[in-house]
């Protein structure tokens, strides 16, 4: 059996990450085409020759709160891959403090943008929600 290296490990963690990545992409992406199209017609939402509102809102508050539940359907899944990222870092430092650190930054730096992430979605929401009762 072959001995693996920790720069063997890694240099494999990297090119399989870097394949479950363009793989996501390329399984994920089409899904945006299919959504552009109107499901109960089959046609496009707009009609040919007119600049429509391809986000569907009509006020500003509701344009940031479908813009950061976008946000979070896509960065709630990096962020889960990040922390993924740091264990590995983790396993494969093997007691190397420097390798300790870097896992140990990765996985702090994921869980702070992630609540950051989480936060700005909670206070759009809110804002919005006061917003409309101020309205009403």
């Amino acid at each position: 059996m072959k001995n693996l290296t920790g720069n063997s490990i890694s240099r494999l963690f990297y090119s399989t990450f870097f394949n479950i990545v363009i793989l996501a992409v390329i399984l994920f992406v089409p899904m945006g085409i299919v959504y552009a199209v109107n499901t109960a017609t089959g046609q496009p939402p707009c009609p040919t020759g007119q600049l429509c509102n391809p986000i569907g809102s009509s006020t500003l508050d509701d344009f940031v709160v479908k813009i950061t539940a976008a946000a979070l359907k896509i960065g709630v899944p990096i962020a889960a891959l990040f922390i993924m990222w740091a264990g590995f870092k983790f396993v494969t430092a093997r007691g190397d403090k420097t390798g300790i650190e870097d896992a140990r930054n990765i996985f702090w730096y994921t869980i702070i943008g992630t609540a950051i992430l989480l936060a700005a979605s909670l206070l759009a929401r809110v804002l919005t929600a006061t917003i409309t009762q101020i309205q009403a």
